[in-house]
């Protein structure tokens, strides 16, 4: 049996300290311990774990939570509206520039790789690839040297005749490649300015939680979650939520002590029927940031669930109004599919949510005055 030496002191601190380890999960292996805290703030329960070091399993379990939430697809989806006759792949050509998209000569990642658009489906349909190679010198207990993938989609949904839309999916596996993507998104915008396939005032557009007002929110994220009652991609449940009071509005007084322990409150299990969504009263006193379904998928070839959070991750943790919705796949056991097959399911997924997310958008936004 291969020999292994666990992080202690210092070592163990910079692991711990990392933000793709949360303070629950930290929480959590002191409560295996039969340790409890009054709070669960970092800078109270890391030190715990300093003093007493950590087992082989605790080890494993900071490092799988990394690995996880590091390599797991994240998916942002925009929108631009389209003002040309050419294909999407035509409208591309040959002189989009892809050259030096890092040029931070101070950050610690790299684009090692960079595929051009490609036709998927038709040449309404295409893709760009990409790599990017981290180096983490201070990341002592994992890799240094790190790759990430990423990926951007475009498809032209034509059903409103009039008003052609281009669906973007920016696809990102850790925060490197989102910035890459974005960066890759912003001259593709601009070169078709150029070219005239878009118009000069517009705008791609992303979807924020300033988007909407408290109630709508709610039935935004409701609306695009439950709306799947096919035997290939069917809703079963809402398994976690994470709501914040309104502190500039006023609770009924008979829920007045919702209002004051709702974020002590952590919501598991079945909660399609919970106070939270049935008592539609609450709705404007609730600021909605995540949201977390179950499904099942079932096919002559496979059987297969999964869970998908819908989320304004940077309301989430900073409190931005302006934050993004990111779709993540939080799980997915596909039973009897290949990888290959997975990853199709998946895609095909995310078409399917694309879809009923542009028609929710429209229905639930906040319309300018």
């Amino acid at each position: 049996m291969d020999s292994m030496i666990l992080p202690s002191g210092d070592n163990l601190k910079t692991l711990l300290s990392q933000s793709k380890i949360s303070k629950s999960e930290v929480k959590s292996v002191l409560r295996g311990r039969g340790v409890f805290c009054s709070s669960d703030e970092k800078n109270n329960t890391v030190p715990l774990l300093i003093k007493t070091l950590v087992s082989p399993s605790e080890y494993y379990f900071f490092q799988d939570r990394i690995k996880t939430k590091e390599h797991s697809t994240k998916i942002n989806m925009r929108t631009l509206k389209w003002d040309s006759e050419e294909s999407l792949i035509d409208s591309i050509g040959d002189d989009f520039n892809l050259s030096d998209l890092v040029d931070d000569p101070f950050c610690n990642y790299e684009v090692t790789n960079v595929s051009d658009f490609y036709v998927k489906d038709n040449d309404d349909s295409i893709a760009l690839d990409f790599t990017i190679k981290r180096i983490d010198l201070m990341n002592g207990w994992h890799e240094a040297e790190q790759y990430f993938s990423g990926r951007i989609e475009l498809e032209k949904n034509s059903e409103k005749k009039n008003d052609v839309e281009v669906n973007i999916s920016l696809n990102h596996t850790s925060q490197e490649t989102k910035l890459v993507a974005d960066i890759i998104l912003r001259r593709l915008n601009s070169h078709l300015k150029s070219q005239g396939h878009i118009k000069q005032d517009s705008e791609i557009l992303k979807i924020q939680f300033n988007h909407f007002d408290n109630a709508k929110r709610i039935q935004f994220l409701e609306n695009i979650s439950k709306s799947h009652i096919q035997n290939e991609f069917y809703f079963q449940k809402i398994i976690d939520v994470d709501f914040y009071p309104d502190e500039t509005t006023t609770f009924p007084d008979d829920l007045k002590w919702l209002e004051r322990n709702i974020e002590e409150l952590k919501l598991k299990g079945t909660l399609g029927e919970s106070i939270f969504f049935r008592n539609k009263t609450l709705h404007p006193n609730l600021k909605i940031s995540k949201l977390v379904a179950s499904y099942i998928m079932q096919d002559i070839d496979y059987d297969a669930e999964c869970k998908i959070s819908y989320e304004f991750p940077e309301y989430s943790t900073k409190k931005s109004e302006v934050a993004e919705l990111v779709i993540d796949f939080k799980a997915f056991n596909g039973k009897g599919a290949s990888v290959s097959k997975i990853n199709e399911i998946k895609a095909s997924i995310m078409k399917t949510i694309e879809a009923k997310k542009v028609k929710a958008y429209d229905l639930y936004k906040l319309v300018a005055d």
